[in-house]
């Protein structure tokens, strides 16, 4: 499992379990090598560990989290954002 599957890179913002959670089932697809770019509240041991790259951003912050998202702009082909509070400041 895994040699021939397409590669596709995730964004998750994370603010807790859900995100973990979401980590975990997509991660164990069968059509898709899921890569995760995690923009974490706070380190997360599980989201660390499956992440391609993690990133703590404590009050998750808009401008850092895009900041994160351009410096992986070249792997990143959609987002999941798990909490309410980026997506109410205009994360979309």
């Amino acid at each position: 499992m895994g040699e021939g599957r397409e590669k596709v890179g995730i964004l998750v913002i994370s603010y807790g379990s859900r995100a973990a959670a979401v980590i975990d089932a997509l991660s164990r697809s069968e059509d898709y090598k899921a890569r995760f770019y995690v923009a974490d509240k706070q380190r997360n041991p599980f989201n660390a560990k499956h992440a391609e790259k993690h990133m703590v951003i404590p009050d998750l912050d808009v401008g850092k989290i895009c900041d994160f998202v351009e410096a992986n702009k070249n792997d990143i082909d959609f987002g999941i954002c798990c909490p309410e509070k980026p997506i109410i400041a205009g994360m979309h």
